[in-house]
């Protein structure tokens, strides 16, 4: 077990409907002219969707650069931010459904680590962690992020999701993927 378990910060986005398939994701979105850094702009849209202040000597640094399906440039950035009072939090209806907290000990457990793998046409194409959540389920770069958080962040603790996968097999099948 975990002490404390201190919570990672996330939201349910919203654009005019209710969240897509029940995903969660950080706060986050384009870099604008007036940002110096990725920080600023993290800083910035967690301002805007949440309704958070965040300075930067909170800011604990950058992750590597990722690139999402549509090839758009994402980066993330990891910020402590203490203790989190959800009821303090403003979040803008326009961005987000639901702001909402969850343990870093509950993607510890085995039985919320999970991952899907995706297929076009015979060949495996990539492959992403999941994490049922009591509310939302945590995927995408969002889970991606995760996986390669922790083992940093609490080693010993967690095992990267993607160097304990098996390698694909036919039985391996579904809609869109393949899930653990």
């Amino acid at each position: 077990s975990l002490s404390p378990s201190p919570p990672v910060c996330e939201g349910c986005r919203d654009t005019g409907r209710l969240c897509p398939d029940n995903t969660a994701s950080f706060p986050g979105g384009r870099r604008d002219e007036g940002d110096r850094d990725y920080v600023d702009t993290a800083i910035r849209e967690t301002q805007e969707e949440l309704g958070m202040s965040v300075s930067r000597e909170q800011v604990w640094g950058t992750f590597q650069p990722l690139r999402d399906r549509s090839g758009t440039l994402v980066v993330a950035v990891l910020a402590n931010l203490g203790d989190l009072d959800l009821g303090k939090l403003r979040p803008n209806p326009a961005e987000v459904e639901d702001a909402f907290t969850v343990p870093i000990e509950h993607f510890c457990r085995e039985r919320n680590c999970r991952y899907t793998r995706f297929r076009r046409g015979e060949r495996w194409s990539y492959t992403l962690p999941v994490y049922p959540s009591t509310k939302y389920r945590v995927w995408g770069l969002t889970a991606v992020v995760i996986d390669s958080l922790l083992p940093i962040l609490i080693p010993g603790h967690y095992c990267n999701i993607f160097s304990t996968l098996p390698p694909p097999s036919c039985k391996d099948t579904g809609p869109g993927g393949a899930h653990r």
